[in-house]
């Protein structure tokens, strides 16, 4: 059996491939795609013998994963979870969260996930964290603040775009208050 994706008019005005076909498999394949991702960035954090060799690993299976989800993406749009299941939509979030050296792709993944989104078919908070990566990919602040880095053993946001309201538009994305949120990544930090 196979799944339709339609998609309507949009605000933006434009229609993304109406009526057609997409594989039955597509969100199991965002799944399998999401576990050898995860596989490798699970084997980042042992001890690693050739860890240039580990890298490059990594760079290639998300330039393939990003190449492979992008031509999906292009024929049946994100995926809703209302039609391929939780996993599926949150595998494919994480997959574009993870294609950090095609930036254009994360892009391109955001816009399908934001219309998703603005049809209840996405979480809101996904478009919270892919805007956030993309941003710090292109050395920009972050609107949320969700991506963190560690400085001298405490987890602290990268630059946000008009601190003062970051509770605001965190809250409107369905995301907890940013302390809360430092709280918990800091004992997530501490426990391992």
């Amino acid at each position: 059996m196979k799944h339709w994706c339609v998609w309507t008019l949009m605000a933006a005005g434009s229609i993304a491939h109406a009526g057609t076909a997409c594989p039955a498999d597509y969100g199991h394949r965002l799944v399998d795609w999401l576990a050898a991702d995860q596989a490798i960035r699970s084997a980042a954090g042992g001890v690693i013998a050739d860890e240039r060799r580990l890298i490059n690993a990594m760079e290639t299976l998300g330039q393939r994963h990003a190449r492979d989800f992008g031509a999906l993406l292009r024929v049946c749009g994100w995926p809703d979870q209302r039609v391929w299941g939780e996993e599926a939509a949150k595998a494919a979030w994480m997959l574009a969260q993870h294609a950090d050296d095609d930036v254009a792709f994360q892009e391109t993944a955001l816009r399908a996930l934001r219309r998703a989104a603005d049809q209840g078919a996405a979480p809101r908070r996904q478009v919270a964290y892919l805007t956030d990566r993309i941003l710090s990919n292109r050395q920009r602040p972050q609107r949320f603040g969700t991506q963190l880095q560690a400085v001298d053993g405490r987890m602290t946001p990268l630059p946000i775009d008009d601190p003062a309201n970051v509770d605001q538009r965190r809250a409107a994305h369905d995301l907890q208050p940013l302390s809360e949120y430092l709280s918990e990544a800091q004992r997530r930090f501490d426990a391992r």
